[in-house]
């Protein structure tokens, strides 16, 4: 049986993104991590919150590399407090690799919906919703990952109830552990954005051209009297 073309478009499209975003571009990684722990920077500060011993942080910083290491995409996730009269202190240290987290889940959805058999407003509406989805996606396990490493520590969320720490704890094993999920995810944003879509379009009227010419016809006899 002979597949229709768009098939075979939308799977060279699919190939191409994909043996382009695999690729190891040196000038493709370090923009893409340096733009997430921007990003991740600016929405984790706005969920500190104060312990006993001062106000608890996280934040992303570029980890150190060595030169045959070059091509890492690991990065720091430092978490601190903020003592009110002891300064800032450094309590954990893990290590976040860009790659599995934000970039691979980035990559899977911006290669779905390029191949997928969309108009072009339709594909820039797709893209915009969703690789925003995917990157807050990204940070918020992040967060999760700081907020079960701070219940990790002895003493620092005392003042957490039962359900909080169960909430974190839930939170972690859902988002965080199962590594499929960062891949299932862009295949379920994909499924879903490219439906509404094709719903969408199914439901706009379609402009009739003899309605239009009748349309017309009166509009010019109206002006004429």
């Amino acid at each position: 049986m002979k597949l229709p073309k768009w098939i075979y478009a939308a799977a060279a499209r699919l190939s191409i993104v994909l043996l382009l975003g695999l690729a190891p571009w040196p000038d493709l990684q370090r923009p893409f991590e340096y733009a997430f722990r921007g990003l991740a920077n600016f929405v984790l500060p706005a969920f500190d919150f104060d312990t006993e011993f001062g106000e608890a942080s996280a934040q992303l910083q570029a980890a150190a590399r060595p030169d045959q290491d070059a091509a890492s995409w690991d990065t720091s996730l430092i978490l601190s407090i903020h003592h009110p009269t002891a300064g800032k202190g450094k309590v954990s240290d893990v290590v976040i690799n860009v790659r599995r987290v934000a970039y691979l889940p980035f990559l899977g959805l911006l290669a779905l919906l390029v191949a997928a058999p969309l108009r072009r407003p339709q594909r820039l509406r797709c893209l915009a919703i969703g690789l925003s989805a995917v990157l807050l996606y990204s940070v918020l396990s992040i967060w999760t990952t700081s907020q079960w490493l701070f219940a990790e520590i002895p003493g620092v969320v005392q003042g957490w109830s039962n359900t909080h720490r169960m909430f974190v704890h839930l939170a972690y094993r859902t988002l965080v552990v199962p590594t499929s999920n960062r891949y299932i995810l862009p295949l379920l944003l994909a499924s879903v954005l490219i439906a509404f879509e094709k719903v969408r379009e199914a439901d706009a009227p379609l402009a009739k051209p003899g309605n239009a010419r009748h349309n017309k016809f009166r509009h010019n006899k109206a002006t004429q009297s």
